[in-house]
């Protein structure tokens, strides 16, 4: 796998004409298998764990030679910004249907890269997700492809959350508590945002899942949970994103302007 760390030369690339290439890796390639396909383990009953390599990476995975197109939807800031949620990233691939069997559940990891006539950026990763559906055709030529709609790991939390904490436990600690029953690490920046120290009754929990939880813990802090490409649970505010996200612009003399109609109190951005 090419080196992910040099975002510098993406910065560079995507500063003038550029395109994208996409690689997806299919499958929980990662963990070693004998001939006859049975996982490789040490310990045994709570205590099996299977033995694990490196993932194989973009490298490894499906190139531009069998991607049609790749899309990643994370709709958290839309026309109508939403709080208090927990916003799953979809994935869309559709591809020549490979010969593998893949099946539904099967782990994706997205990557991209920028390109230009010159170069080519390291390769950033852009999240796991599990397929949802898989559906295969065939186009006028006869070839066989295969589409894919995949969520994130934020599915892992439409499950009853079991309180494990003692009355009035605080929002961080709740959070925390989460995680660590989903066996996920927290963005740190999520810890910068949660000072306020808010209290959650037990009695509020009830039957509630964990993704109605978080929701309500975001809701507290104007923002929403996500997983971040690197596989973290983060908390994103609607006030730390840039004011001109989303909006068409256009750049004059080097000066950028937001599209608009209207006047006056009536004057309004036309939005993307």
């Amino acid at each position: 796998m090419q080196d992910i760390s040099r975002i510098k030369d993406y910065a560079e690339i995507v500063a003038s004409d550029y395109w994208l290439e996409w690689a997806i890796d299919i499958g929980d390639t990662g963990r070693l298998i004998t001939e006859a396909g049975d996982y490789i383990t040490f310990g045994s009953g709570a205590g099996l764990t299977r033995i694990l390599i490196a993932a194989s990476g973009a490298d490894a995975g499906y190139g531009e030679n069998m991607l049609i197109s790749v899309a990643i939807n994370q709709g958290m800031f839309d026309n109508t910004p939403i709080l208090g949620k927990c916003v799953s990233a979809e994935l869309e691939v559709e591809m020549y249907a490979p010969e593998m069997n893949i099946p539904r559940m099967a782990m994706v990891r997205a990557f991209c890269r920028a390109c230009n006539e010159e170069k080519k950026s390291g390769w950033l990763d852009k999240g796991t997700y599990y397929i949802d559906t898989r559906k295969t055709d065939e186009d006028l030529n006869g070839d066989r492809r295969l589409t894919l709609h995949c969520y994130d790991a934020m599915l892992k939390t439409e499950q009853a959350y079991v309180w494990n904490l003692t009355a009035g436990a605080t929002d961080v600690q709740v959070v925390g508590d989460i995680a660590g029953q989903l066996q996920w690490t927290v963005d740190a920046r999520t810890w910068e945002i949660m000072t306020a120290g808010y209290q959650i009754m037990s009695e509020q929990i009830g039957q509630y899942t964990m993704r109605e939880i978080l929701g309500y813990i975001a809701g507290m802090y104007a923002g929403c949970f996500i997983i971040s490409p690197g596989g973290e649970l983060r908390l994103v505010q609607l006030t730390t994103v840039p004011g001109e996200t989303n909006y068409l612009a256009v750049v004059d003399a080097g000066v950028t302007y937001t599209l608009t109609f209207g006047e006056g109190e009536g004057l309004t951005r036309i939005l993307v």
